[in-house]
């Protein structure tokens, strides 16, 4: 609840750290199950405070818990963040290889992300490829369209 009044990306970095290292020391199997979140938010955080490197190895173990309890849209959203990341590190291919991946997941179970849509914009702007940029705010306005 502390995320709530310390807004800081710092502060946020600390209260998340400070989840993370709780839920590691517990036994409880039903704290474990919240692993896969918890990294996340602790690689949100640290991509928020510039520690980009980091935040890669907890997108990694939030991915690796998800996938452990089988959950497949937690284990995409994790890869999404590490796709981003690569983007703030300008890692713009491995970044783009990504993104279509998750874009091909996404639509096999029918369900395009609009995320992955504005993340390929992104990325293809930064690389120059204006084609494909444009390809994919027409992808984002059609799921803007099937949302409504």
């Amino acid at each position: 609840m502390m995320a709530f009044v310390d807004t800081s990306p710092e502060d946020l970095l600390h209260w998340n750290l400070q989840t993370l290292t709780f839920l590691q020391a517990s036994s409880d199997p039903e704290a474990k199950k919240w692993e896969g979140s918890v990294q996340q938010n602790v690689g949100y955080s640290l991509h928020q405070v510039g520690r980009f490197a980091e935040a890669l190895e907890h997108f990694d173990l939030s991915r690796k818990a998800c996938e452990l309890r089988g959950d497949t849209r937690g284990a995409r959203i994790s890869r999404w963040m590490t796709a981003w990341t690569f983007r703030s590190l300008q890692r713009y291919q491995e970044a783009i290889a990504m993104q279509l991946q998750l874009e091909q997941e996404f639509a096999a179970d029918g369900e395009p992300d609009p995320y992955v849509f504005e993340e390929l914009i992104a990325l293809y702007e930064a690389v120059g490829e204006t084609a494909n940029a444009a390809l994919y705010k027409i992808k984002l306005q059609a799921t803007a369209k099937t949302s409504s």
